[in-house]
């Protein structure tokens, strides 16, 4: 890459995530360069630093970086207007730089309805890239505080957790026969339409959660902390956000068991 951009001048180039802007310095003055920011970062160790308060010289580090690199940039490609109002305020970034460019769903979300014979009672979906630590720890904690609450009173509820890469821990949760851990699928369209609700346990990370938006999509009912619905429509009228997993035992069987 590094040699690439030596040898050669270029009009415009595009980095697609903020990391690989890296090379940004290398470039000729005349070039315009794009960068797609998918995550502030220093937003989410900025909030990682409210309990740890160990974190605060690393939240400036990156902050000095990121102010920096975004800076730099001809243009800054954003998911969402909440990006904008962060960049323009908290790194002084002029708005007419910044254009915002809302994430696109992937294809196979495009070619199926949900329909009410497909449904499986009682079921509740995980959809996400397990190799992230901020999804492990996400649904672990799911699991802890609400779903074994609820298998207590209703031990024929199922949950799928779907996703790239579990890690031997992920697996070690599929030792309950309530739990399915299917790892990376090429088609995931059988859990969406059969997955009564979707959840999005996260309690960390930053920028807009395409799983979020992909079962909204589709009309699923989805159950969010405010973290997986961060960016996201909230007057969305299969949305709800709740914070208090103890909550959420009420919550999933309120729409479960109401459709009974």
């Amino acid at each position: 890459m590094q040699e690439l951009l030596l040898t050669y001048e270029y009009e415009i180039i595009h980095f697609e995530y903020s990391h690989a802007a890296v090379y940004l310095e290398l470039q000729h003055h005349k070039t315009k360069t794009i960068i797609s920011i998918h995550d502030i970062i220093s937003h989410s160790f900025l909030r990682k630093s409210v309990t740890n308060p160990l974190l605060g010289i690393e939240v400036a580090r990156i902050f000095r970086y990121e102010s920096k690199l975004y800076s730099a940039a001809s243009k800054l490609w954003l998911l969402s207007e909440k990006y904008r109002n962060i960049l323009t305020s908290l790194f002084t970034i002029p708005g007419d730089k910044i254009i915002v460019k809302p994430p696109r769903v992937s294809h196979f979300i495009n070619n199926f309805h949900r329909t009410p014979e497909k449904i499986e009672s009682k079921t509740l979906l995980f959809w996400a890239a397990m190799n992230r630590p901020e999804n492990e720890r996400g649904i672990i904690i799911f699991i802890d505080k609400c779903f074994q609450k609820i298998l207590v009173k209703h031990p024929d509820f199922k949950l799928y957790i779907v996703g790239y890469k579990p890690s031997e821990k992920n697996f070690k949760l599929a030792a309950n026969k309530n739990i399915i851990v299917t790892g990376f699928v090429e088609d995931p369209t059988q859990f969406f339409e059969k997955a009564e609700i979707g959840i999005v346990p996260l309690l960390e990370g930053s920028g807009i959660k395409l799983k979020t938006l992909e079962m909204l999509h589709v009309n699923m009912p989805v159950i969010s902390t405010s973290i997986g619905a961060e960016g996201i429509d909230i007057t969305n009228q299969y949305l709800l956000i709740n914070d208090n997993f103890d909550e959420w035992v009420d919550l999933i069987r309120n729409i479960t068991l109401s459709k009974c």
